[in-house]
């Protein structure tokens, strides 16, 4: 957070001026105006107190500590010449982050259907001048080449469906497999609100190829959301099991289940 927001912040929270709760709310409209036309170039976050991000105005209230385990862990497994895959990319905050460490030979395909969001990716990566280094990819992944369905927010919380509703807008899906062919893939980072398998049934020629499969592989999982897709901790496994990869939670476990929402890790081991 920069100078002026944070002395704005301590003024709004001080001992004194905190219960004028109107005030502050005739206020707000001018504030917000005001960092809209400050921030244009960006707001400047570090994030996990390690990576600076600048982000658009309206992202202000993204969290500086975010994910620490998981971002940690994978920052501290990236090469400067790695290839990564950043299924769900959302904002763009990893992708923005993995770039800055990269070399010209490496290369971050930010994968984020939901339209809004996407648009909020492009312009991060513009801000943080990585035009080179990130390429945003404005599609699902999914097990095929299809149509899927999301409900799209403004917010890290969207998912995806294969069934219509009303309140669901079509997006077009791509496999891993399809997008990659041949490519290699170092590292492969997946949020996708339960869509985790299918991600990576998308991706069984990639994952077969000890040549171009990549070495770790982050996901979020919710368990929550996976019998509307038809998945469970077993099936999710026995997939990565099947193609060599151990699933570890970041305490360096082997979890025998997960019924928690949480982020766990496949290494391989061939």
């Amino acid at each position: 957070m920069n100078l002026l927001e944070t002395i704005a912040t301590k003024i709004r929270h001080s001992k004194y001026l905190s219960k004028y709760n109107a005030l502050w709310d005739s206020v707000r409209p001018l504030y917000n105006q005001f960092i809209s036309q400050y921030g244009k170039k960006g707001l400047l976050r570090k994030i996990n107190g390690t990576d600076n991000i600048l982000v658009l105005p309206e992202f202000r209230g993204v969290a500086e500590v975010y994910e620490t385990d998981v971002w940690h862990h994978f920052m501290a497994n990236l090469q400067t010449n790695d290839r990564v895959v950043d299924v769900g990319s959302y904002i763009g905050l990893y992708a923005i982050a993995i770039g800055k460490r990269l070399n010209e030979e490496g290369k971050v395909y930010a994968f984020e259907p939901d339209p809004n969001n996407f648009k909020a990716l492009e312009s991060h990566i513009k801000l943080n001048q990585l035009e080179n280094n990130v390429e945003a990819i404005n599609l699902a992944v999914a097990d095929k080449v299809s149509t899927v369905y999301f409900q799209s927010g403004r917010d890290s919380q969207s998912f995806v469906s294969n069934e219509y509703s009303e309140d669901l807008i079509p997006v077009n899906s791509v496999s891993l497999d399809n997008y990659f062919p041949t490519s290699k893939i170092d590292i492969l980072k997946i949020d996708v609100e339960g869509y985790e398998e299918k991600v990576i049934q998308g991706a069984t020629n990639l994952l077969s190829d000890k040549n171009r499969k990549p070495r770790l592989i982050y996901l979020e999982v919710h368990p929550f959301a996976w019998s509307n897709v038809g998945t469970n901790w077993d099936s999710l496994l026995n997939l990565l099991q099947s193609h060599n990869y151990k699933i570890l939670t970041f305490n360096g476990d082997r979890p025998e289940s997960i019924t928690w929402w949480g982020e766990v890790f496949a290494q391989r081991l061939d």
